[in-house]
């Protein structure tokens, strides 16, 4: 897979970018940024190139790492500057963790966002959970596949009475769980359910 296929994947349109790059950065993160700068992703963000001088300016920084986005709890992500080919470049930073930024931990742009979307996905499953509400009438059989599938355990007449008036709360879900919803085999779940993120 491309990085430009991955982006494709997360719906992530590409933009055409006039930057000036001043910064020694590798090619591969230079074309990235030229058509997806200034981009919100489903786990973080791709920072704008003004954002981007700016931040890498800052300590811990020091124009030493490229600081390109960071993920929703604010742990950034930066390339390190003036790197040899054969060296790892990218890695992420966490002010309530590090003082300074610590070794790179990949050499491939792909492999690091990648990395950070399972992060993000591993720590949202252990803190979120979302309200699986039905919004659109389904027959019973549609209901036990989605009910199944969403591991509920709604019994089978709890179903049939849930089956009878919309809107209706199916449960609560992991975020592991609500994902599920985003894959092709069980996408058609989004017809009949949505899930709302729970405030704690």
């Amino acid at each position: 897979m491309t990085i430009e296929q991955y982006m494709d994947e997360l719906k992530i349109e590409k933009k055409d970018h006039n930057i000036i790059f001043e910064y020694p950065i590798p090619d591969e993160l230079k074309r990235f940024l030229k058509k997806y700068e200034d981009t919100e992703l489903p786990f973080g963000e791709i920072f704008d190139y003004g954002t981007i001088k700016k931040m890498s300016q800052r300590p811990p920084f020091n124009n030493e790492w490229f600081v390109f986005g960071k993920d929703k709890y604010f742990s950034y992500w930066v390339c390190k500057v003036d790197a040899t080919k054969e060296e790892k470049v990218y890695t992420t930073w966490d002010h309530e963790m590090d003082e300074c930024v610590g070794e790179a931990v990949c050499s491939d742009l792909l492999e690091f966002l990648t990395s950070c979307e399972l992060d993000y996905d591993d720590f949202e499953d252990t803190v979120t959970t979302y309200t699986a509400i039905l919004y659109n009438k389904a027959s019973l059989s549609t209901l036990a596949l989605i009910n199944n599938i969403l591991g509920l355990q709604i019994s089978p007449k709890e179903l049939l009475e849930k089956s009878k008036r919309c809107p209706n709360i199916l449960g609560t879900v992991s975020h592991k769980t609500m994902k599920k919803a985003e894959d092709e085999t069980y996408r058609f779940i989004k017809q009949y359910v949505k899930f709302n993120k729970r405030d704690w």
